[in-house]
């Protein structure tokens, strides 16, 4: 359970998202390009290929069907943005940062933050703590955010949040495979859905993948890739979920008791065989240090909570509206510390 102490954060931010104002959607826009900054800057450019990447992705989510529009925008707004934010504040050893990474990685707790999205995956993997319904990457994060800030308790924030995103992007992979499998009318919807939603959590964990495993990321990249509809580029149809479950956990140095068994998976991957050319290295993540000057912590709560609670009730308008109503250099050279 949280302590006292992140329970008042968690009240914080849950009290923040109740003064949602134009401003702050219009300023969420800023906040999307300067973590992507912190990112592109940490792989040298080698992955996205651009400093304002999650602003393209959010640009381009707007412009899919439903099903992919509200997962796309979504997860980026409640997971890959605040994860991004969270990795660059606890980079460092400033307990002002570590401080406001716990706010971010608590958020409201009950919707748009990465702790609840931590327990859907345990409880979907069998990583709860002991007969508690908490994620034991959530304990690990936590107990890590009370300590003194350290690089050790940086390490362990950051293994556990790939090992959540880890668990997110295998389990889309087998929502596809069981799409495959199944001949009712709704087959197109459900696999551009699972496509996108799958896509919008490896995009989180895809440059520390593809930096031990490149094969590896190539097959994801084009497994989750939208632009291909319902067709499929990738071998091992049917069996995505084997191929990712043998490559991303390496990838990231994650252990087979460290991510779980995904429910509904046994016997799954019964007569699959792995690629020859695996192109695998040892599997160990050499770390990639992530480090931005993170603009409000409030603006982030509430920019997330604004977007998660018009995209859950396919109300995309609004947001669409203003996000694309300026450029971001335009609501960057506005920015103000808070908006509420």
């Amino acid at each position: 359970m949280l302590s006292g102490c992140l329970n008042c954060i968690a009240a914080a931010c849950a009290a923040a998202v109740e003064h949602v104002c134009t401003a702050t959607a219009l300023h969420w826009r800023c906040v999307m390009t300067r973590a992507s900054q912190a990112v592109e800057l940490a792989s040298e450019g080698s992955y996205y290929g651009s400093a304002d990447f999650n602003d393209q992705y959010m640009t381009k989510a707007f412009q899919q069907e439903p099903a992919a529009k509200n997962e796309m925008v979504e997860k980026t707004a409640m997971d890959a943005i605040p994860v991004q934010a969270i990795w660059s504040l606890t980079a460092g050893t400033n307990p002002q940062d570590w401080e406001q990474a716990a706010a971010l990685y608590v958020g409201k707790v009950t919707a748009s933050a990465p702790y609840e999205r931590a327990n859907k995956r345990a409880a979907n993997f069998g990583t709860t703590e002991g007969n508690s319904d908490e994620a034991v990457a959530n304990a690990q994060i936590v107990r890590a955010l009370q300590q003194a800030p350290s690089d050790a308790n940086s390490k362990t924030i950051a293994k556990n949040l790939k090992i959540t995103y880890a668990q997110a992007s295998l389990r889309y992979a087998y929502f596809l495979d069981q799409d495959l499998k199944n001949t009712n009318a709704n087959t197109t919807t459900a696999i551009t859905e699972h496509r996108a939603e799958g896509q919008a959590f490896y995009r989180i964990i895809a440059p520390f993948v593809k930096q031990a495993d490149s094969s590896c990321d190539d097959f994801m990249k084009q497994m989750y890739d939208i632009d291909q509809g319902v067709s499929f580029s990738v071998a091992d149809e049917g069996f995505f979920f084997c191929r990712a479950r043998w490559c991303v956990p390496s990838a990231l140095d994650i252990s087979a008791g460290e991510l779980g068994t995904l429910e509904d998976t046994v016997g799954h991957c019964v007569g699959w065989q792995p690629p020859q050319d695996c192109g695998l290295s040892d599997g160990q993540w050499a770390g990639i240090g992530i480090g931005i000057a993170v603009p409000s912590v409030t603006l982030i709560c509430v920019g997330a909570y604004f977007l998660y609670t018009y995209m859950k009730g396919y109300r995309w308008q609004l947001p669409e509206k203003l996000y694309l109503s300026q450029g971001a250099s335009d609501v960057c050279g506005d920015f103000k510390a808070s908006a509420v």
